[in-house]
């Protein structure tokens, strides 16, 4: 299972956004298969279809549930078909 750890910073708690360097561009891509959506799971419900922007490089998620996220960096994998969000 491939996983992929990502910095959170301020300008994403403060947009609730998901976003990622330009040298990860790759492994995101490869990581969700191109997709133009994903389906993401965090604690125990899943957040279905969720937009990605590769050309800016980020992924709607809500500012409340970023709140919800202590740490600095989380880990995204997945499984079952969805984005996983450690």
């Amino acid at each position: 299972m491939e996983s992929l750890k990502l910095e959170l910073k301020k300008r994403n708690r403060d947009y609730g956004i998901i976003t990622w360097k330009l040298n990860q561009d790759f492994e995101v891509k490869t990581l969700l298969n191109n997709s133009k959506t994903v389906n993401v799971e965090f604690g125990d419900k899943v957040y279905l279809n969720r937009k990605v922007d590769y050309k800016y490089r980020r992924i709607p998620f809500g500012k409340k549930r970023m709140t919800k996220i202590k740490n600095d960096h989380i880990i995204l994998t997945i499984k079952k078909g969805n984005l996983v969000i450690n």
